[in-house]
């Protein structure tokens, strides 16, 4: 038995009173450039949805020929052209694309609507079937813009799905919920406007009933669950947008893409200030054209080369790095300029200063011990020999330095850390015999590191417990703990009277005044090394004499014959055992 029309038409009435209620349930969410495009498209989507029920519902007219009907007709058109478009500006608001909020870019997606909305219901009427040509072109301007509005509507529909897919931020079912809000209408009203010949030679819809509620059903149920279940107008933005556009343009290192051919096919500003040209004129030019020296830099290399840009010539740090298609083919490569030109400068200078104090400095110091056997006065030659011995030690160390930092930039290995610890107790326990020296670690501690700024780092700590030691018995204790998150601690504990708060603020500050200095190179040496081996020194508080901890972030590969999970060539294990396998290892 067939439905009759007016439970249809009672359907449509209500069905689409009730997706009105639900969009103009979102106005309450206007204020921000997000939720505005959202509430626009969504009460575009509800009142076009409802002006497509109106026409047959209860015996109105289903079309007619007055300025009445034409404004009816036109309202629907720019209505059902709108709901896309806003959809479409809300996901690209939603994903990060701010300029979408800006007037000039409204207009532009929305100037097809003004244009077309006219032609398609005034200037129809003056295009009759004998025009011929005119007839065409307005079928197909007028299917060229369905077609844009399709787009526009399949388009956010795309970017919401993809943006599901990369992030769990954003649920798959709110990507869904609000695509099938936005989609379901139009598929239905198209569904429903289908059509098959009859015998008469007419046609006749290919559906017994008019269900255009039913999408204005699905999108008001759609709508209502997608704004009462996620935060639709908080902005995810797209990672691809934001790297490219936010954090890429605003690098302080000029960023340089090239093709196969090396050719350029975008940079930065940062790269556009180096090459003295804008963008638009650059792309699609050799890199060759820019530098020669520049296009010589291999593929996976690292070079300084020197560049003439509009500061003067400048000395630059090219890497370059290829760039692989999602079939691991060559597709390109980048090349990252970064300016070392003070840098450089500084190096030189520290080249001049260590070999001042190196060399000229140690020389002279040499000659000055000399002299001082010299002098007559026992006390005063002492004291003589005393001063110039001291200043020895700092050239000695200043020497440290400049090794140090040369080896800062050296590739990591794995260590044995007992090993190492053991091995620098026991030298410098033979070196400083009146001192009691004891060393409690695990059988096995290996981390990644390097070995001989490990040793150096150690030894610079102990002898430091040692040398400012005021005790009539030194005596250091060297402890070794790790912990589940692989961070590795090397605790130096003293008997003396511990390090100065002004030498220790100093450190943990990280600079130096005329009023607060260190008097020595010691601990910012051993700062120094626990820095480039992505450490740092910590001076917790102590009752009795002196204690520092070295400690090393992600640093253990093993401990005892556990492996470590995350590091290549070590097996699972359970990191998180206690730490109760520790035995003493007295220094030989």
């Amino acid at each position: 038995m067939a439905t009759p029309p007016v439970v249809i038409d009672t359907l449509g009435v209500v069905t689409g009173l009730s997706a009105l209620v639900v969009a103009a349930y979102t106005l309450r969410y206007r204020g921000r450039p997000v939720a505005n495009a959202f509430v626009g498209a969504a009460l575009a989507l509800v009142l076009w949805g409802g002006l497509m029920i109106v026409p047959g519902t209860f015996g109105i007219p289903t079309d007619g020929t007055g300025v009445g009907w034409r404004l009816f007709r036109l309202l629907r058109f720019v209505l059902g052209a709108t709901a896309p478009i806003l959809f479409y500006v809300y996901v690209r608001l939603y994903t990060g694309y701010t300029q979408y909020s800006e007037w000039q870019t409204l207009g532009r997606l929305f100037a097809p609507v003004a244009v077309l909305g006219v032609v398609r219901v005034w200037g129809a009427s003056f295009v009759t079937e004998e025009m011929g040509i005119a007839t065409a072109v307005l079928g197909v301007v007028v299917t060229g813009f369905y077609l844009y509005v399709l787009g526009l509507l399949l388009l956010g529909a795309y970017r919401l799905a993809r943006l599901a897919k990369r992030y769990k931020q954003m649920p798959a079912t709110q990507a869904g919920a609000l695509c099938l809000g936005m989609v379901s209408p139009y598929v239905i009203v198209f569904v429903n406007g289908l059509t098959e010949p009859t015998e008469s030679g007419g046609t006749v819809s290919i559906l017994p009933v008019d269900i255009t509620f039913v999408g204005v059903a699905i999108a008001g149920g759609a709508i209502a669950f997608a704004v009462r279940s996620y935060p639709l107008f908080r902005p995810l933005p797209d990672a691809e947008y934001i790297a490219r556009d936010e954090v890429i343009e605003n690098l302080a290192e000029g960023v340089i893409v090239l093709d196969r051919d090396d050719r350029i096919i975008d940079l930065n500003e940062r790269a556009e200030r180096i090459c003295e040209d804008s963008t638009e004129s650059v792309i699609g030019k050799p890199i060759q054209t820019i530098s020669e020296t520049l296009a010589a830099v291999p593929t996976g290399a690292t070079r300084r080369i020197d560049l003439q840009t509009p500061e003067g010539s400048r000395r630059f740090e090219v890497t370059t790095s290829a760039v692989r298609s999602g079939e691991d083919e060559p597709a390109g490569k980048t090349l990252r300029l970064r300016d070392v030109t003070e840098q450089q400068t500084r190096e030189q200078q520290l080249q001049v200063l260590t070999r001042v104090l190196r060399h000229n400095l140690r020389n002279e110091l040499d000659a000055a011990l000399a002299y001082t056997n010299e002098v007559d006065d026992e006390r005063i030659s002492t004291q003589l020999r005393e001063r110039v011995n001291r200043l020895v030690e700092i050239s000695d160390k200043a020497r440290d330095v400049e090794d140090v930092l040369s080896r800062g930039t050296e590739s990591r290995s794995i260590v044995d850390l007992t090993q190492t610890i053991t091995d620098a107790a026991s030298r410098i326990e033979s070196e400083y015999e009146h001192c009691q020296l004891t060393v409690s670690t695990p059988e096995t501690v290996r981390v990644f590191g390097h070995p001989e700024l490990l040793d150096r780092l150690v030894s610079e700590l102990i002898e430091n417990g040692i040398e400012h030691n005021d005790s009539p018995s030194p005596a250091v204790e060297v402890t070794v703990t790790t912990a589940a998150d692989r961070t590795v601690e090397i605790e130096i504990r003293d008997n003396g009277p511990g390090i100065p708060e002004h030498e220790r603020s100093v450190i943990e500050s990280g600079a130096e005044t005329e009023l607060r200095h260190s008097t020595g190179l010691g601990l910012w040496l051993a700062n120094w090394i626990a820095d480039s081996l992505a450490g740092e020194l910590l001076f917790p508080e102590s009752e009795s004499g002196g204690v520092v901890i070295v400690r090393l972030y992600s640093a253990l590969v093993e401990r005892a014959d556990h492996p470590v999970d995350g590091i290549t060539g070590a097996t699972e294990t359970d990191s998180a055992e206690p730490e109760t396998d520790e035995q003493q290892i007295p220094a030989e």
